[in-house]
C-alpha cells in the first residue's frame, strides 16, 4: 500500500471521527439545552468546606430503611433511640442529639440523598449506616443519587478526597449527559433481552397486600417455615394474583427459583403461565450483583465525603434470621467496609454469639425484623463499638483522631 493510500485513509478516518465527535457534542448541547426546562424536585444547600467545630454536642445521624427507622419494636425503643441513651450515660459531660432520617423501603440511593440533604445543616460526628435489604425490589431515585453524589464529591480540594485519576476521569464522563442518557439505554436493553424489567422487581411492598400481612404474622407467631408454604398454598385463593403468592413462596426458599419450581410441580401448584415476574436463577443472581454494585458506589460515595466532612462512619449488617440473602448482604456489607476502611458491625454474628441461635429466633419479628429486645441487642452492639473506637471524647472536645484498632465483625 502505497503512501498516498494510507494518507487517503487517515483522512477518511479523521473525518469518520470527526463526525462523530460533532453528532456527541450536538446531542450533549442538546440535552443540556432540554434538561434546563427540568428542574429536581430535591434542592440542597451550597456546598461548603469543612463543617465540624469543636463542640460540647455529639450529634449522630442515622440513615436507613425501616430496621433504623424503629420497626418491630415498641414506638421510641429503636435501636438508635435506645444506643444515644447509653451514650448519654457513658458521657454525662456531652450533649447527645439524635438526627433519624431513616424510611420504611429505603433503598440505599435514597438513604444517600437524605444524607446528601441534611448533612450541611446537621453537622453531624457520627454517621450511622445500616442500608442495602430492599435495593432488590426498590429502584427509586438510583439515577438521581448518583448525578447529585457525584456532584457532591466533585468539591474543592479533591487531593482531600483522594481521588485517583482514573476516578476524576470517570466523574467527568459520567457529568456528560450523552454517557448517562447511553447508560440509561443500555441498563433498559438488557433488562428488556433479560425478560425483567424494572417495575417487575420492585412491584408493589409485599406487605401491601391483604395476603402477604397475615402470612407474616403467622411467619411470625409459629417461626416453622414447613407451616409457612403450607399456609400460602391453603390460603392462594385470598391473593392479589399469583404473583403475590410466588413471590412471597420466593422469600421462603431464599430466592431459590429452582428449589421454589420444584416444591410447586410436587403439590401441583406450578403454574409458570401467571408469572409477570419471571426469571431464571442466573438472571435473578446478575439482579443482585447490581443492586450489590449500586450499594457499594453508595457506600463508597458516603465515605468520601464523610472524610472531606471530617466525620465519622459506622457500617452494620442485618439481623435478620435464617436468609440466605441477608447473610450474603452482609457478606457484601462487610467486603465493601472493608474496602473503605469503616467499623463493621455484623448484628448477625453477635446476636448468634452473645444471644445463642434459639434465643435470636426468638427476638424475630413480625414482617422479617427485630422485636424491642433485638433492637436493644443491636444498640448495645453498636455502642460498644463506639465506646472501643474511643470516637467521643470528653476531655478534649470530640476533637483528634481515631485509637486503637477497629473492633473484628
Amino acid at each position: 500500500m502505497s503512501s498516498e493510500e494510507m494518507r487517503k485513509k487517515f483522512k477518511i478516518l479523521g473525518r469518520i471521527l470527526m463526525a462523530v465527535l460533532l453528532t456527541l457534542g450536538f446531542l450533549e448541547i442538546s440535552l443540556r439545552i432540554l434538561g434546563n426546562f427540568y428542574v429536581p424536585q430535591r434542592k440542597f444547600p451550597k456546598k461548603e468546606s469543612q463543617i465540624i467545630e469543636k463542640s460540647n454536642v455529639f450529634k449522630v445521624m442515622a440513615i436507613g430503611d425501616s430496621w433504623t427507622e424503629g420497626a418491630g419494636a415498641k414506638r421510641g425503643q429503636g435501636y438508635v433511640d435506645v444506643f444515644l441513651d447509653l451514650l448519654r450515660r457513658e458521657y454525662p459531660n456531652i450533649k447527645v442529639e439524635s438526627f433519624n432520617y431513616a424510611r420504611g423501603s429505603f433503598n440505599s440511593s435514597q438513604a444517600c440523598l437524605q444524607f446528601l440533604k441534611h448533612c450541611r445543616e446537621v453537622k453531624p460526628h457520627l454517621l450511622i449506616v445500616l442500608m442495602g435489604i430492599n435495593n432488590i425490589w426498590n429502584t427509586q431515585d438510583v439515577f438521581l443519587a448518583q448525578k447529585l453524589v457525584n456532584e457532591e464529591i466533585d468539591l474543592e480540594g479533591r487531593s482531600k478526597l483522594q481521588i485517583s485519576v482514573w476516578e476524576k476521569v470517570f466523574a467527568w464522563l459520567n457529568k456528560l449527559k450523552v454517557v448517562r442518557l447511553s447508560r440509561i439505554l443500555y441498563c433498559n436493553l438488557t433488562m428488556k433481552l433479560s425478560n425483567v424489567s424494572l417495575d417487575d422487581m420492585s412491584g408493589p411492598h409485599p406487605m401491601d397486600s391483604d395476603y402477604a400481612g397475615p402470612f407474616f404474622e403467622y411467619y411470625a407467631e409459629t417461626g416453622d417455615r414447613e407451616k409457612a408454604k403450607e399456609y400460602l398454598i391453603k390460603h392462594i385463593d385470598k391473593a392479589h394474583s399469583y404473583d403475590d403468592f410466588y413471590r412471597l413462596m420466593l422469600y421462603l426458599f431464599d430466592h431459590q427459583v429452582k428449589d421454589v419450581e420444584g416444591y410447586l410441580r410436587e403439590r401441583g401448584f406450578w403454574r409458570p403461565q401467571l408469572i409477570k415476574f419471571k426469571f431464571n436463577q442466573s438472571q435473578h443472581n446478575s439482579i443482585v450483583s447490581s443492586r450489590h454494585k449500586i450499594l457499594e458506589e453508595n457506600i463508597v460515595a458516603l465515605k468520601k465525603m464523610c472524610d472531606f466532612y471530617n466525620i465519622k462512619m459506622v457500617v452494620q449488617g442485618y439481623p435478620q434470621y435464617g436468609q440466605t440473602h441477608t447473610i450474603e448482604l452482609n457478606n457484601k456489607l462487610f467486603e465493601i467496609a472493608r474496602k473503605v476502611d469503616v467499623p463493621f458491625i455484623d448484628h448477625y454474628v453477635l446476636f448468634s454469639e452473645i444471644l445463642g441461635v434459639e434465643r435470636f429466633k426468638e427476638v424475630q419479628s413480625v414482617c422479617s425484623h427485630v422485636n424491642t429486645e433485638g433492637h436493644n441487642q443491636m444498640a448495645e452492639n453498636l455502642y460498644r463499638a463506639i465506646v472501643e473506637l474511643n470516637w467521643v471524647k470528653e476531655d478534649d472536645k470530640l476533637e483528634g483522631k481515631i485509637e486503637g484498632d477497629i473492633p473484628n465483625r
